[in-house]
């Protein structure tokens, strides 16, 4: 098997349908395989899985779960059915838009034997508004490594397909991570690179039943700062300037959010925080500078007390 789908679901049912169609219709030279868990949903997504499941007896591979184990456990339980070579993800409130997005990423997978990970741009879809935006901004396909992964995020879950069998045992602390797709993606670049293709090849949607999309913004800071603090512990990253710097620029917004909510305690917190992570690994902070840095950090509310 050249490629396997991994699906996962939960309580989805308004938007598996035009996903699975979306992979029944993807055009490849190679078979493929879909492998969806469903996380015991009670809205009827298991009735639209099975429905898929009689029309395409010998591509899809249902796999429900008993009790609802969480998105994790879930996609780690559909990832230990994959057969493929490849491993392609999609959530079951996203879509592919594509029908040759399969072929176009294994295919660079083949001739770029550096990289574990080939990703590429999509289409952000606000169920709210209607609006649409690009996920990334950038004007050309490129290769990166762990490095800038460490330093900002820019990988599209519904955009993924990665070399199997890398990551072939899941340690106890991604179960207990908020997220699982970022600590996945940092395991897997340890072992190569990572390839980015600037076509727009999938729908990401954002609405308040996704796992994470429907969070406040002070929400997904700290969802941010828990995953990356998980993974630098477990993973001996927690000193790699490229993760100091995401953990800074978190603990940044998450101090700005709290003090425009006017929680300015919470605020003066994580502003330590963030001057903390602000400095190389390698360098120790002296209490002159934490001050100096603390009071620029404060220099507008300062003055505005002064006036």
């Amino acid at each position: 098997m050249m490629i396997s789908i991994a699906m996962i679901t939960y309580n989805q049912c308004k938007y598996l349908e035009k996903a699975l169609e979306s992979v029944v219709a993807q055009n490849t030279e190679y078979p493929f395989e879909i492998v969806i868990g469903d996380d015991f949903s009670t809205d009827g997504t298991k009735e639209i899985i099975k429905n898929f499941v009689s029309q395409h007896p010998n591509l899809i591979k249902p796999v429900y779960q008993i009790e609802n184990i969480g998105a994790n456990a879930n996609f780690v339980s559909v990832l230990n059915n994959c057969n493929g070579k490849y491993i392609a993800i999609l959530e079951g409130d996203d879509y592919w838009t594509d029908p040759n997005k399969l072929q176009k990423q294994v295919d660079y997978l083949e001739v770029n034997p550096d990289c574990v990970i080939c990703h590429h741009n999509v289409e952000v879809l606000d169920e709210e508004t209607n609006e649409k935006e690009k996920y990334n901004h950038f004007n050309k396909n490129y290769k990166y490594s762990i490095n800038e992964l460490l330093r900002e995020n820019t990988i599209a879950t519904c955009s993924v397909v990665f070399r199997n069998g890398i990551t072939s045992e899941f340690p106890k602390w991604y179960f207990d991570s908020p997220i699982g797709d970022y600590p996945l993606n940092v395991m897997l670049a340890q072992n190569g690179n990572i390839g980015y293709l600037n076509d727009i090849m999938s729908v990401y949607r954002k609405h308040k039943a996704g796992i994470h999309s429907g969070d406040s913004r002070i929400q997904n800071y700290l969802i941010g700062i828990q995953s990356r603090l998980l993974l630098g512990e477990n993973l001996n990253l927690l000193n790699h300037p490229s993760l100091r710097y995401s953990l800074s620029r978190l603990y940044r917004n998450l101090s700005s959010e709290y003090e425009k909510s006017g929680k300015n305690d919470k605020a003066k917190h994580y502003a330590w925080k963030r001057l903390f992570y602000s400095q190389s690994g390698q360098r120790k902070l002296s209490v002159k500078r934490l001050f100096y840095v603390y009071l620029r950090h404060y220099r507008k509310k300062l003055i505005s007390l002064v006036n």
